[in-house]
């Protein structure tokens, strides 16, 4: 796991975050973007199946939330990017029915 401290300035409204334990954390919109744009610049290595399991992961910790985020293209912009979407749905179709039900269309 790697920690990486942000500015102050950085934790305002645009970023979906929680505080867990007294420490400020990404939320899960802002995760699973993280993920998705990781998952795209490194496509190919050997860690991708990791990431991508991470992004199924964080997909149905949404929906066993009492209230799941619908997701919107202009909060996960790596996830709608087509160099994302297109490759991850082919590679990984269980996803589609996991975004469609947070609020993305496959």
């Amino acid at each position: 796991m790697r920690v990486k401290g942000l500015p102050r300035e950085v934790w305002d409204d645009e970023i979906d975050t929680e505080v867990l334990h007294g420490v400020r954390v990404l939320g899960l919109v802002d995760l699973l973007d993280e993920f998705a744009g990781h998952w795209v610049a490194f496509s190919g290595v050997q860690r991708e199946g990791e990431m991508a399991e991470a992004v199924v992961w964080i997909l149905e910790k949404m929906l066993g939330q009492e209230r799941a985020p619908q997701l919107r293209g202009w909060r996960v912009p790596h996830v709608v990017d087509e160099r994302f979407w297109v490759p991850f749905l082919a590679k990984y179709p269980v996803s589609g029915p996991l975004f469609e039900l947070c609020g993305l269309g496959v």
